[in-house]
């Protein structure tokens, strides 16, 4: 399945003072969004992450994008705790 979005599309947003975000790509196999956050200030954050669209399951997967623990989805948002200078990737699954 390829991941296609509009130009115009808003596919996340991110709701705290101090992240950022590097990247928003589709994942190797083809399947999944890759979204990498970090923070740029080093300080500890909890990250509040809203997709715009409909999420399956998220995981937090490794830069080579395994997959590694799944975290809660609620109305297609998940909250992160974020260390200072951490990069964080996120492996998100649409419902078709």
């Amino acid at each position: 399945m390829r991941v296609a979005f509009d130009e115009n599309y808003n596919i996340f947003s991110i709701y705290d003072k101090v992240s950022g975000h590097e990247a928003v790509k589709e994942a190797e196999d083809g399947s999944e969004v890759i979204v990498r956050l970090y923070d740029a200030y080093g300080t500890r954050t909890k990250a509040k992450v809203s997709f715009g669209f409909d999420v399956a399951k998220v995981e937090s997967a490794s830069i080579l994008e395994e997959a590694e623990e799944e975290i809660p989805v609620a109305d297609n948002t998940v909250t992160l705790s974020v260390k200072p200078f951490e990069i964080v990737t996120l492996k998100v699954t649409r419902k078709i």
